[in-house]
C-alpha cells in the first residue's frame, strides 16, 4: 500500500481504493495541495482494501474511504457490502467513485450505505467539499466524545457522593 504523507498537523486519514494510475495521480495532487493535511493511502484492488480494513490495521484507521466501483479482484460494491457487514466499519464514511453516473450503481451504492457518489475525474471543488464534510464530521465526533466524558465524570462523582 502506497502512502502520500502530509506536511504537518493532524492529518485526515483517507484510504483511496483505485486501480487507475491516472485517477490516483489526480487525487494525490489534490491531497498534496490541500489546505488541510491529508494522509492518503492507496489500495489498487478491492480485495486489498478489504484485507487492510477488515484484517486489522497496522497503522491508523482511515477516517474516510474513497472507493472506485470498477476494481479488480472485488468490485467496489462488493467491498462496500463487506465493510457494512463488519460492525466496527459500519459507520466508516465511504464515497463511491465511478467513471459514469449509472443510476443503478448510484442507487445500489446508497442502498449499501455509501455517503455519496462522485463521477471521476475528481475535481478540486469535489475534493474540498469532501474535506469540509469530513472535518465537520470529525468535529461532531469530538464534541460527542467530550459530552460523553463529562457525563461519565458526572456520573462517577454523583455515585461517589451517594456512597458517602
Amino acid at each position: 500500500m502506497k502512502r502520500v504523507t502530509p506536511q504537518t498537523g493532524s492529518a485526515l486519514e483517507v484510504l483511496l481504493v483505485e486501480d487507475n494510475a491516472a485517477d490516483v495521480a489526480i487525487i494525490e495532487r489534490l491531497a498534496a495541495g490541500s489546505p488541510v493535511p491529508v494522509r492518503l493511502s492507496v489500495a489498487t484492488d478491492g480485495q486489498g482494501a478489504v484485507d487492510v480494513l477488515c484484517g486489522g490495521l497496522g497503522s491508523a484507521a482511515p477516517e474516510l474511504v474513497l472507493l472506485d466501483i470498477s476494481l479488480p479482484r472485488m468490485d467496489g460494491l462488493q467491498v462496500l457490502r463487506r465493510l457494512r457487514a463488519e460492525r466496527a466499519l459500519q459507520d466508516l464514511p465511504v464515497i463511491m467513485l465511478s467513471g459514469s453516473d449509472d443510476e443503478r450503481h448510484v442507487r445500489e451504492s446508497q442502498r449499501l450505505g455509501a455517503h455519496t457518489h462522485i463521477v471521476k475525474p475528481m475535481r478540486h471543488r469535489d475534493f474540498l467539499w469532501i474535506l469540509r464534510s469530513l472535518l465537520s464530521y470529525r468535529g461532531r465526533i469530538a464534541a460527542l466524545r467530550r459530552v460523553a466524558a463529562c457525563e461519565e465524570g458526572g456520573h462517577a462523582r454523583s455515585t461517589e457522593s451517594q456512597a458517602q
